[in-house]
């Protein structure tokens, strides 16, 4: 720069620099340790039986799901220490459709009244036996590796939680709907007015119905999880919608249900009962399973239909018939000879004679089932036809109706129908 009179000027002295800020060494993130991993592959199963193991024994019985057994608890438990162990030895996240996969047995393990806290217990309990397995596998100078694999558990457990949160809140809804709908059918079998419970539940009432009463044959401990609860509806949704009034007996073990008909054709809907037959027993695990159905052509005889399909189903057990669907016209004669009457309590008493003779009664029941076969059933017997000519004469003198006639098969029928009725199933 020069001066006012040309001269150059000095240069200014550079002022106090500020000090370089020397670059901080970047710490390496931890790497997956291969031995670690190559040990915790082979204790896999190990590692998932602990965690059942744990879960059951730290949780409340009320919050744990028996009904699922170790086998399936442990498939659970496997399949999240996996995903895990494989997400581990990659270094990577799981990404959402790996998580996907683990839903159906989260919703599966998660019963209606377990709050949300005790799932994630039970996620915190099998991060936990995680951490002590791989400690337990570590050797002598694998402290950091151990210490990689603990970082690597807290950044991969949160991944897990919002998923277990939702299927809490869900359960929880489904929980409040299902139970909107059995006061619903309640109201409706006592034929209190259901509008209102009808508006909350969603369900638009139609005038006529179909009311079906399922039942598996075998019978279960309480459905304290409200897992068959849950599987039933889910049943009964696939075969006719998800707003049909459903409610489930307390065991899980059976259901009654009001099957809307449209344009009064009940025909249709009980064309669909054999898918709700088999969608029902996968439901139960394979349980056998029977429904027995009558129609209502308008709300008012709902009550009416209901007791009738109850007393079907009841009747088709105690006379051993196979498990399936029930109308009317299958017990058309044996639901008419079981009404009360005059007559019947002197029906009943037609095989008095029989009573302390189970060979004379099982014969009876095998001539009959056999349509009157002869040779057919003396063979299911086991004797010869001579002998089973001597039982039939024996059985009519003992009860004066004589099965090798009209007349005497026909009340010996009844006798047999009406007793068989009279006893529980």
């Amino acid at each position: 720069m020069r001066s006012h009179n040309g001269d150059a000027s000095p240069p200014a002295e550079p002022g106090p620099q500020p000090a370089q800020r020397q670059p901080q060494p970047v710490r390496p993130q931890p790497q997956p340790p291969r031995s670690i991993c190559d040990r915790l592959d082979r204790a896999l199963g190990v590692i998932a039986g602990r965690m059942v193991s744990a879960v059951i024994a730290e949780l409340p019985p009320a919050q744990v799901v028996p009904e699922l057994g170790h086998g399936e608890l442990s498939g659970l438990a496997f399949a999240g220490v996996e995903l895990f162990a494989r997400c581990l030895r990659e270094d990577r996240l799981p990404t959402p459709a790996e998580l996907a996969l683990l839903k159906p047995s989260v919703a599966l393990s998660a019963p209606d009244e377990v709050a949300s806290e005790a799932m994630l217990m039970a996620h915190h309990i099998g991060a936990r036996i995680t951490l002590e397995e791989v400690a337990r596998l570590a050797g002598p100078g694998e402290e950091d590796d151990v210490i990689a694999v603990a970082v690597f558990l807290q950044r991969f457990l949160p991944m897990l939680i919002p998923g277990v949160g939702a299927v809490a809140a869900t359960n929880t809804g489904h929980a409040a709907q299902r139970e909107l709908l059995r006061e619903l059918v309640g109201a409706l079998l006592a034929g209190a007015p259901a509008e209102v419970l009808a508006d909350r539940a969603g369900v638009v009432l139609g005038a006529a119905h179909v009311v079906a009463v399922l039942r598996a044959r075998q019978p279960g401990a309480p459905d304290r999880t409200g897992r068959y609860a849950r599987r039933l509806h889910e049943a009964f949704g696939t075969c006719f919608g998800p707003a049909v009034p459903v409610a489930v007996d307390d065991d899980g073990r059976g259901a009654t249900a009001l099957l809307p008909v449209d344009d009064d054709d009940s025909a249709a809907v009980i064309d669909r009962i054999p898918a709700l037959l088999a969608a029902a027993a996968e439901a139960l695990d394979g349980a056998l399973v029977d429904v027995a159905v009558a129609a209502a052509d308008r709300r008012a005889r709902l009550p009416e239909a209901h007791e009738q399909a109850t007393e079907l189903l009841r009747l088709a057990r105690a006379l051993e018939r196979a498990p399936g669907l029930f109308q009317l016209d299958d017990l058309l004669v044996e639901y008419q000879l079981t009404r009360p009457s005059v007559a019947l309590p002197a029906i009943e008493h037609l095989l008095d004679g029989l009573e302390d003779k189970p060979d004379l009664q099982r014969t009876l029941r095998t001539y009959l089932a056999l349509d009157l076969r002869r040779q057919e059933a003396a063979t299911a017997l086991h004797i010869h036809p001579n002998t089973l000519d001597y039982r039939l004469r024996r059985i009519a003198e003992l009860t004066g109706a004589d099965p090798t006639t009209a007349r005497g098969l026909h009340l010996l029928s009844a006798g047999l129908t009406a007793r068989a009725a009279r006893r529980d199933p």
